[in-house]
């Protein structure tokens, strides 16, 4: 059986395993069109299209670069895979530290279109 926590949940880019990974937040999203005509009773909505945004922090640094393109494959503990990108694009990669503590990066995907494209 599957656990549902997160330890042990995997996160690569460009085919290279990143750890030790500290968290994932994967966010989709879609526009709200409004479809609702004047004899409606109330307001209907269709989705537009999908907008990901993967985020993933890490403790110490990460060589990604600005413009980096590569494939996401994530696996989570309980099995799932969602979140896993072909065509991505680092967007942010972020470094913070404080005295006495770790180094941690922030590394930010978005979709994009093929490698060497």
């Amino acid at each position: 059986m599957a656990s549902d926590n997160f330890n042990k949940s995997t996160f690569s880019f460009g085919g290279s395993g990143v750890t030790p990974l500290r968290s994932i937040n994967y966010d989709c999203t879609a526009a709200e069109i409004k479809v609702s005509g004047s004899a409606d009773s109330r307001h209907t909505y269709l989705a537009g299209i999908d907008d990901e945004t993967l985020t993933v922090e890490i403790v110490g640094s990460h060589t990604a670069q600005i413009g980096d393109k590569g494939n996401i494959a994530i696996a989570w503990n309980d099995g799932a895979t969602r979140g896993s990108i072909n065509h991505c694009i680092c967007v942010q990669n972020s470094i913070t530290g404080s005295m006495d503590g770790e180094i941690t990066s922030t590394l930010k995907f978005r979709p994009s279109i093929a490698t060497g494209s």
